[in-house]
């Protein structure tokens, strides 16, 4: 059973270290990671070469695309592990949760093409905190278990908390979207719609930083707010398509997300406030129908009142929360 890392790097040339040293000391023989370098404007890449050079496991491709999604594509296509695992570059993992978590992968002969894990956050300078979907229960077995995941309304699609059979990606044809920014909602819809095995675990090791100031989740522009509310209205539309048995829930979530990302709103320059309006009035029609009581609240303050006050009110609470934790 082998690994393959992917690692996407672009202008993290303070943070690229720390993330490969943290990954190196729990691989195996025949685990790989694969730094998929875009065209950056530090030192990602001499940093990137240098470690390639002293470590026989990492592996360095060159892609001219700029969008995540394409550095991810061009890695897994040269993939050579079981399963495959993305780390962003400026975040890091807990080296001895990874390593014993592949080892208990390795030792108990797991099978299945889809491993979700638990999780930590960090801000800033803060200590790692847990951000975990169920705690310290048992490995939960099989697909039908997400709604009840998914009753705590934490994001389920970003991908770094997955490990991925590679011969099941392939099979299905699964890529990232390129030049989007919200690539993560549609490939694990993609995903889930190819009816993996699933097998949830809390197994928690890797580390999600925040408040570095230049990765994309930093920067809020019309497009972001426009690439976002297109990525959730399109899997929101091909989950009602389909006849998964738990897309219910799915569809919730995805909706909830749609509600979070209203916030943006009040985080864009003033010129761009008119622009987005129209754009998150139009996205509200996609809040019915819905199985979360949440959900179906914001869909009838929208109705009554108009995107706007809404994404106020959950612009200031962000504020507030960003805040306590710093």
């Amino acid at each position: 059973m082998t690994f393959s890392f992917i690692v996407p790097v672009y202008n993290t040339a303070a943070y690229l270290p720390r993330c490969i040293q943290s990954l190196l000391p729990a691989l195996r023989g025949g685990d790989e990671i694969l730094l998929s370098l875009g065209h950056s404007r530090d030192d990602s890449e001499a940093i990137a070469m240098d470690l390639a050079a002293e470590h026989s496991a990492i592996r360095c491709l060159y892609q001219d695309a700029t969008g995540l999604g394409d550095a991810r594509n061009c890695a897994i296509s040269q993939a050579q592990g079981d399963y495959v695992v993305c780390v962003d570059s400026d975040d890091y993992v807990m080296t001895d949760a990874l390593g014993a978590l592949l080892d208990r992968i390795r030792q108990e002969g797991w099978t299945e093409d889809l491993i979700f894990c638990d999780y930590y956050r960090q801000d800033g300078d803060a200590p790692p905190r847990p951000c975990f979907f169920f705690g310290e229960r048992s490995d939960l077995c099989g697909a039908e278990h997400l709604p009840e995941l998914l009753e705590n309304r934490r994001n389920f699609c970003t991908v770094w908390r997955y490990l991925y059979k590679l011969s099941f990606l392939r099979e299905h044809n699964i890529c990232y979207l390129g030049q989007s920014m919200a690539e993560d909602v549609d490939y694990t819809t993609s995903v889930y719609l190819a009816g993996p095995s699933v097998r949830y675990t809390h197994s928690p090791y890797y580390v999600y930083t925040t408040g570095r100031g230049g990765s994309l989740m930093d920067t809020a522009d019309f497009r972001r707010l426009e690439e976002t509310v297109r990525v959730l209205t399109q899997s929101i539309s091909r989950l009602r398509a389909s006849a998964l048995p738990h897309a219910g829930a799915m569809i919730a979530q995805l909706q909830y997300e749609l509600i979070l990302t209203s916030a943006l709103l009040y985080e864009l320059p003033r010129g761009q406030r008119r622009q987005a309006l129209p754009l998150l009035e139009a996205a509200a029609a996609l809040l019915l129908p819905t199985t979360d009581p949440r959900v179906l609240g914001c869909a009838r303050a929208i109705r009554l009142l108009g995107p706007a006050p809404l994404a106020y009110a959950l612009h200031t609470a962000k504020r507030a929360r960003h805040l306590l934790r710093s």
